[in-house]
């Protein structure tokens, strides 16, 4: 019997209004990621991709069809537990890091523990930051890092609480090809030890080394 997967989208459609018009961004979309499956999302600027991780991300609740979570259906969901299933089994990574700049790389990485009851693990927040290879910046700015180092801190923000699946808007993007290879081992690593990764990208490293590919044209999968 094959693994369940960890989330799956059903006849997804997503619209927006502007003015007096309707314009639909996501329509029809089917998929489904298990663990340790590291997927590419790829299409040109405009196709939908960042709606779709808001969407499969539980950042946005207004769409039609099914986003479910193991057996949560996402929109059924009331705000607060949708933040609570976020906390305890989603990690997100941004092109444009979402640091706080007047915190510390340690501060950072313990923001979502923030969100939580119980104590601050600082312990957990310390060997993330190790994983990534950033224990000698603890106490560091994001100001004061290189844009490889700032991307590293965003992943291990999303990893602190130890996520079943993270997903990446255009995480190597702002950076070098040297810089962007050193993500990319990371991500192999994540998926070895059975995250899934859901990762859209211009980037045709990543796309060559997923497991799959999933092309996103005017709001469809092909």
């Amino acid at each position: 019997m094959s693994e369940a997967a960890i989330l799956t989208a059903k006849e997804l459609k997503r619209d927006f209004v502007h003015a007096t018009e309707r314009v639909t961004v996501l329509s029809g979309i089917d998929l489904s990621l298990k663990r340790g499956e590291r997927v590419a999302l790829v299409g040109p600027s405009g196709s939908g991709k960042s709606t779709l991780l808001s969407v499969l991300g539980a950042l946005d609740a207004d769409y039609q069809g099914s986003v479910r979570i193991h057996d949560v259906e996402l929109r059924e969901l009331t705000d607060a537990r949708r933040a609570e299933l976020r906390n305890r089994t989603l990690g997100f990574v941004f092109q444009a890091y979402n640091l706080l700049a007047h915190l510390t790389v340690l501060e950072n990485v313990l923001l979502p523990a923030r969100f939580r009851a119980g104590r601050l693990d600082l312990t957990r927040a310390k060997e993330v930051i190790h994983s990534v290879g950033l224990a000698d910046k603890l106490s560091r700015k994001p100001a004061t890092l290189s844009g490889g180092e700032r991307q590293r801190v965003a992943i291990a923000r999303a990893l602190f609480h130890q996520p079943e699946l993270v997903l990446c808007d255009e995480p190597t993007g702002n950076l070098d090809a040297e810089t962007g290879a050193e993500i990319l081992a990371l991500f192999d690593r994540l998926s070895t030890s059975g995250v899934a990764l859901l990762i859209a990208t211009h980037d045709d490293a990543i796309a060559e080394r997923a497991h799959r590919t999933l092309r996103l044209h005017h709001g469809r999968l092909a």
